[in-house]
């Protein structure tokens, strides 16, 4: 059971006058036992994983050739990552996990583990049918997803003579947290011995696992020494990523939700706790994993209360 939910600038239409169509497509999975009866949400085998377009197998999606659309892609999955390939076309990523990206990202194959979302500009090329395909992803311990069509593309009809996309009312500008100084460093480790858990700790809806000052910086360096990948996701606070196993990296937006890879995977961002005080959740955004314990609990509380998530009056 899922949904989308837009958000836009007020008084601003949803689609721009120079793209001819807004398409919200939703990436999901179903799981069948042998005898045909949907499984258990609990089940992992990738094998039994059918895998759903809008709910469909394999749908067709029409564009003119020339003609420019957005495609809004969201990773409804419980535990699937997607890798994502349009025969005969590229991608212009221009937004992540519903922030607009600072500069636009031409693309020929697009990752979203689940959780993630993207928003892509896609203009028709040749006229004929072309594969919106998955490829393979190594999930750890022999795992290997199948490649597959998730839907068809139908480019035909009459064309159009393509035109310019304005980009600027599709990006926007983002902070650069790198400019600023530093409050609080924090290491969160990915832990499966003895079951799924961060550092070692299985969720605990009556512990607080870090508390955290309203309006200060931190650094959150993630790490994932297990067999398997993680995608990280924090609720409310987005963050802004700036090494990725080891590299410095210079990402094009704010983001919720990143993979990290298996075997000494290590993503380290930066994030303000800007705007709201109180109880913040976290967790792998595998619903597996954070069902069997790989979740905790943060505590925005005003500056100068130390370490208590006790907010006084």
């Amino acid at each position: 059971m899922f949904g989308t939910l837009f958000t836009q600038p007020k008084g601003e239409g949803r689609i721009p006058k120079d793209i001819s169509r807004d398409r919200v497509i939703t990436l999901s999975t179903s799981f069948w036992t042998p005898d045909g009866d949907i499984a258990s949400g609990t089940r992992t085998s990738q094998a039994r994983q059918i895998r759903l377009v809008n709910g469909e197998i394999n749908p067709t999606i029409d564009i003119a050739p020339g003609e420019t659309q957005r495609w809004r892609f969201v990773n409804t999955s419980m535990n699937h990552v997607f890798r994502l390939t349009l025969d005969g076309h590229t991608m212009t990523r221009v937004a992540a996990d519903g922030m607009p990206y600072t500069a636009a990202l031409e693309l020929t194959e697009l990752r979203l583990a689940a959780g993630q979302r993207a928003d892509v500009l896609v203009t028709g090329g040749e006229a004929g049918m072309h594969a919106l395909r998955v490829l393979p992803f190594d999930f750890g311990f022999g795992v290997v997803s199948v490649e597959d069509t998730l839907a068809t593309v139908v480019c035909g009809g009459e064309g159009v003579t393509p035109t310019p996309v304005n980009l600027n009312k599709l990006l926007a500008p983002r902070t650069d947290l790198r400019k600023f100084k530093v409050d609080k460093r924090r290491t969160l480790t990915f832990t499966t011995a003895g079951g799924f858990a961060i550092d070692g700790k299985p969720f605990d809806p009556n512990r607080i696992d870090q508390v955290c000052e309203i309006g200060a910086l931190e650094q959150w360096t993630i790490k994932n020494p297990t067999g398997l990948t993680h995608p990280f996701h924090i609720h409310v606070n987005p963050f802004q990523v700036v090494s990725v196993n080891g590299t410095s990296v210079d990402t094009r937006s704010y983001e919720d939700t990143v993979l990290v890879d298996k075997l000494g995977g290590e993503v380290t961002f930066l994030t303000r706790f800007e705007h709201f005080l109180g109880r913040v959740i976290y967790h792998c955004h595998f619903g597996n994993h954070s069902d069997l314990g790989m979740m905790g609990q943060a505590w925005v509380v005003p500056r100068g209360c130390g370490t208590s998530p006790i907010v006084p009056v």
